[in-house]
């Protein structure tokens, strides 16, 4: 039977609009540690140890929520509407062609300029 683990919520900042940020924490009996914001689902952290037992975070990202809320290259954001780019940021569907907004010279990346990460 799998474990059952219950996260636990704490504050994670303010955005600059006033918004607060959660942050909601998984840990197992492995010692195994996931964190992540309702900020765009952010991975903030994972926490594993090593071979010693040390515990170390192998992600990507920052220590606070301004960080995210700035341009960052999309640590711990989890895939939206596309990975990768469109190039042109046009695509065709069935035979009529689309318009994305551009935020990566002339192509749209990762969602565009409001991408899931936000």
């Amino acid at each position: 039977m799998a474990e059952k683990v219950v996260p636990t919520r704490d504050s994670f900042g303010r955005l600059q609009d006033g918004t607060e940020i959660s942050r909601f924490t998984f840990k197992n009996k492995s010692d195994v540690t996931v964190r992540i914001i309702n900020y765009g689902g952010i991975i903030t952290d994972i926490l594993v140890p090593d071979k010693n037992g040390k515990v170390v975070d192998i992600n990507l990202g920052f220590d606070d929520i301004k960080g995210y809320e700035a341009r960052h290259p999309y640590f711990g954001a989890i895939c939206g509407r596309v990975a990768n780019r469109i190039a042109g940021g046009t695509f065709s569907l069935d035979g009529k062609e689309y318009q994305l907004p551009v935020n990566n010279g002339p192509n749209h990346l990762h969602g565009g300029v409001k991408g899931f990460d936000k």
